[in-house]
């Protein structure tokens, strides 16, 4: 993203970076910061945030991009089909969802306001992707959540080594079943300013 920005924006300075790992005074001040669908990752996003904040000039924005809670409602079904699956049960119970994910654009607005970021739009946004047969659906799976849920460390079990495998047997079987053909995806789109 940020190497197609820069070509089509060559007088724009665009950085890329682990701001949970960096300290703030590695970088410069910037006038706009932009997280497209990275904030459900981030281990302590009220850190992050505040880092953010200070990397940003005064009357910054911060422009976002992000999963609701119920991010796709489909793919949500599958993935508790096959944890209600009587081998993947003690998978389920060991599971720790690490995703940091608000249930409304108003429980947003809040956590931004707090930090004292003013919101100047804010929408969530549906969009539909159409999909025809297993593969697609699980390209879709493998695109984003099964980053963690075939992460070890958001287990407080040992997961096998053909965990991946049967988990992708028991979800290709689930999708056939439900004859799913579209996938709905839930975000909010935010624009905000200090």
């Amino acid at each position: 993203m940020v190497k197609v920005a820069s070509s089509n924006y060559p007088h724009i300075h665009f950085s890329c970076a682990d701001l949970e790992q960096l300290h703030p005074d590695a970088f410069n001040k910037y006038d706009v910061a932009f997280m497209n669908s990275v904030m459900h990752w981030f281990q302590k996003p009220q850190e992050t945030l505040k880092k953010i904040k200070y990397l940003l000039n005064p009357n910054g924005h911060l422009l976002v991009q992000t999963p609701l809670k119920s991010w796709c409602p489909q793919l949500e079904t599958i993935i508790q089909q096959v944890f209600n699956c009587k081998e993947f049960i003690p998978f389920a119970e060991a599971y720790n969802n690490t995703w940091f994910h608000l249930t409304s654009d108003q429980a947003y607005q809040h956590f931004f306001q707090k930090f004292g970021f003013k919101v100047t739009k804010s929408q969530v946004v549906t969009t539909t992707t159409h999909v025809s047969g297993n593969e697609q659906i699980w390209d879709a799976f493998m695109s984003g959540p099964a980053q963690a849920f075939f992460a070890q460390n958001n287990y407080s079990c040992q997961l096998p080594k053909d965990y991946e495998h049967h988990f992708k047997k028991q979800f290709s079987r689930i999708t056939e079943q439900n004859q799913i053909d579209q996938l709905n995806y839930n975000r909010l789109m935010m624009s905000l300013f200090l």
